[in-house]
């Protein structure tokens, strides 16, 4: 192979590696409540679907926005001038996404796996959208694509003792 096509298909591998490092990277798992996931379900979906499905499945303690309560009740003061209808609004933004496409529904860690299958109920029986976020997976498709693309650098390497004490990185 001649040397300036050599170079420009290591140039072409290189990109196409960040660019699948970049568009397949992990995205940071963040929880809003200890020991608590969550299950978005499109808003068209009636929220007593929703947790009908979670309770076929075997879900108890389940948090959602018709299980919500003004914390106390008074006969002569509302509770909203109490504490302050901020409070009671703002609380209730817990259970809805920023654009308030999809309703939010907290599923304590006992019961993710069930909470798979009422998903698949919600999805399969409902045909909304609907999913459980908080899982982490570990792409394993960077580390092939890395792999592959050492191994090809490694074969079109002229000096392949010099490219392998280079690209192999020291653990500290």
């Amino acid at each position: 192979m001649k040397p300036k096509r050599v170079t420009i298909i290591c140039i072409l591998v290189i990109l196409m590696n960040l660019l699948a490092l970049g568009l397949l990277r992990t995205v940071p798992v963040t929880r809003i409540w200890s020991g608590y996931s969550v299950l978005y379900a499109d808003r068209s979906l009636p929220e007593s679907t929703v947790l009908d499905a979670l309770r076929r499945s075997g879900c108890t303690d389940v948090i959602s926005l018709s299980l919500q309560r003004a914390p106390f009740s008074a006969d002569i003061i509302p509770p909203e001038s109490a504490l302050g209808s901020q409070y009671l609004s703002s609380r209730l933004s817990y259970f809805f996404d920023r654009d308030s496409r999809y309703e939010l529904y907290y599923i304590p860690k006992k019961d993710m796996a069930r909470a798979a299958k009422a998903v698949g109920y919600l999805i399969k029986d409902g045909g909304a959208t609907a999913a459980l976020d908080g899982r982490q997976r570990y792409p394993w498709i960077v580390a092939v694509l890395s792999f592959a693309v050492f191994a090809a650098l490694l074969v079109f390497s002229t000096h392949k003792k010099v490219f392998l004490i280079c690209a192999v990185f020291s653990p500290s």
